[in-house]
C-alpha cells in the first residue's frame, strides 16, 4: 500500500482501496489534485501554505499560528470545499 504525505495517513486508510489513488493525487504537493483550482486569484505576493492536518493550528500542520503571531493578524477567514471538516477544525482552533 502507498502513503501518503504528512499526518494524512488515519483519514487515507479510511478510503477504500479503489479510490485511496485519487486521494493521494489531492494530498501529495506537486500533483494536479493538490494545486489551487486555475480560477483562484492568487498573487504572488499572496501567502500559500500546505497543512497537513484537519486543523491549520495543530501542531506543525502549518506554520499557520506562528505566521499570524508574527504579524499580529487577530482575524480569520475560512474558506474551502469541506466546510464540516477541515474549514470548521481550522475555524474553532484558531
Amino acid at each position: 500500500m502507498a502513503s501518503v504525505p504528512g499526518d494524512w495517513g488515519t483519514l487515507y486508510d479510511s478510503f477504500l482501496p479503489d479510490v485511496r489513488a485519487s486521494v493521494r493525487d489531492l494530498l501529495t504537493p506537486g500533483n494536479a489534485g493538490h494545486r489551487l483550482h486555475d480560477q483562484m486569484d492568487a498573487q504572488h505576493a499572496d501567502l500559500i501554505l500546505d497543512k497537513t492536518r484537519f486543523s491549520a493550528f495543530i501542531g506543525s500542520s502549518s506554520g499557520l499560528d506562528s505566521l499570524l503571531r508574527e504579524r499580529k493578524i487577530e482575524t480569520l477567514i475560512v474558506s474551502g470545499t469541506l466546510s464540516n471538516v477541515c474549514c470548521e477544525s481550522t475555524a474553532r482552533d484558531g
